[in-house]
């Protein structure tokens, strides 16, 4: 529901949870001193030994006054307030119970794929399932202190590219990107109860694993809209989408990149970008972390592989082998022509990652592939905030993919839209002189009746957008006068 204000008032978007605030104020407030307790428990858990965290967490869990809290934080992140109650709330509570299996609630698997050449398929947990992940990550994020290159909980991906450019400046001026080959999905449960304490072996195997879903298949149910396979095998090892799943996979990479001694990687997540001041020393390293990884004595990493892109030098060479590369982020570098040191000055998306969707031309493509494209480029600039030239390649983008849009699915809507992107992008390049067709660059080309209407309704717009400001030049202004 949208709230609508008169005068310049800003619109105000009604959420589930500002729904819930003011219908139920009195369950929300109750919640304060709750939430107060549980944040105290836990760094009191943090200064604990290690012998008496053990039963400090087991009393923790059974601490039924927290439970309330917990179902309240599973429905805000499963998005089911909207219609919740009080007693809605109060039943999710009634069903913590994160030492034994959760038997009767189903996870629904969708594909999450971060681009329209192949998938990635997560699962949708539950309220209860997802009541007792939470409760598990906070309890792992206060007890296992990370690595401080680890940036997935320390500030994110600006944080991680933050750190690269550092270490370039400091003279580090080759690098080279490593990923672990399906990560999660290659965890194994072997030692993983050690791995995760202390909580108890029984949530580990109930929560973190949740071993009742590994012998269940038809607890799964799969969405009609996954592209690769509409009836895939269930997911492997860790479970993308859990919300206990990431702190484990950064335990694991923390015990990984200790045992090598190579505290310094930068990571996001199973990313890792290895840096140095020359080739020999950036293959040693991850010579290092092969080794350890091989010499592990944890037995639920054994299937881990790791794979490597060339090693880049920041500013020489060829072109497909120079510039930093990180989870699909390229660096923009400068050279001090006085001093020869090198600095990042902003970043971009890497050439693989924007030639997923140069598809506008392809001769198959689904609207759902396109619509998939427009979304991930429609946040090209918010994603890439330092990239010089985002606009204009956002801009020429979506021209060239709406358009497509338009040709395979024809409806006043898309066509309207594909007007005005085609329109836009044309304008960034405007000459200003009437007759410029530079627009076309932006069509697909396949010379089908759709694209030239399509062609002739951008003449009509951009020969109005024309004559308005032959006009507006044309009109006498006070100071003229």
């Amino acid at each position: 529901m949208t709230i609508r204000r008169l005068g310049n008032t800003p619109r105000i978007r009604e959420t589930d949870y500002s729904r819930f605030a003011s219908s139920y104020p009195n369950a929300l407030a109750s919640l304060i001193p709750i939430r107060r307790e549980w944040q105290s428990r836990l760094q009191k858990l943090a200064r604990l030994s290690h012998k008496r965290q053990h039963h400090a967490v087991r009393q923790l869990l059974r601490a039924r006054h927290l439970y309330p809290l917990f179902a309240f934080d599973a429905l805000k992140s499963c998005k089911r307030l909207g219609g919740a109650s009080p007693e809605t709330v109060v039943a999710l509570a009634n069903r913590f119970d994160p030492f034994n299996p959760v038997t009767d609630e189903r996870v629904v698997l969708r594909d999450a794929a971060r681009s329209t050449s192949r998938s990635r398929i997560v699962c949708d947990f539950g309220p209860i399932r997802r009541m007792h992940q939470q409760v598990v990550d906070a309890i792992l994020r206060n007890l296992h202190p990370l690595l401080e290159n680890q940036f997935l909980f320390n500030g994110g991906m600006p944080k991680a590219l933050s750190a690269i450019e550092a270490a370039i400046s400091a003279g580090n001026h080759y690098s080279c990107e490593l990923d672990f080959v399906g990560f999660y999905g290659s965890v194994v449960v072997d030692d993983l109860a050690e791995v995760t304490r202390p909580l108890p072996n029984s949530i580990s195997q109930h929560v973190v694993w949740d071993e009742h879903l590994r012998f269940n298949d038809h607890l799964f149910v799969t969405l009609s809209s996954l592209r690769s396979d509409p009836t895939p095998e269930p997911p492997s090892g860790l479970y993308l989408g859990s919300a206990s799943s990431p702190i484990v996979g950064e335990i694991l990479i923390s015990r990984l990149l200790a045992d090598a001694q190579l505290g310094d990687i930068i990571t996001y997540a199973d990313n890792l970008c290895v840096l140095g001041r020359s080739e020999e020393e950036v293959t040693a390293r991850i010579t290092s972390l092969r080794d350890a990884i091989n010499a592990s004595p944890l037995r639920c990493v054994s299937g881990l592989r790791v794979t490597h892109k060339p090693i880049r030098n920041v500013f020489e060479g060829k072109p497909s082998v120079s510039g930093v590369e990180f989870s699909s982020h390229r660096a923009i570098t400068r050279r001090n022509r006085e001093t020869a040191s090198i600095r990042v000055s902003g970043w971009q998306p890497t050439f693989d990652k924007i030639a997923q969707y140069q598809i506008g031309a392809a001769e198959y493509v689904s609207v759902d592939d396109l619509n998939t494209a427009i979304t991930k480029v429609s946040n090209w600039k918010r994603y890439y905030s330092s990239w010089p030239d985002g606009d204009l390649f956002e801009a020429e983008y979506l021209a060239w993919l709406k358009a497509r849009r338009f040709l395979e699915r024809g409806t006043p809507e898309h066509k309207a839209s594909a007007i005005a992107a085609v329109v836009n992008a044309h304008l960034m390049h405007d000459s200003g002189e009437r007759g410029d067709l530079r627009y076309r660059d932006f069509l697909p080309g396949l010379r089908t009746v759709a694209e030239t209407e399509l062609d002739q309704a951008i003449q009509e717009r951009l020969n109005i957008i024309l004559n308005s400001r032959t006009r507006q030049r044309s009109t006498p202004t006070i100071q003229d006068w």
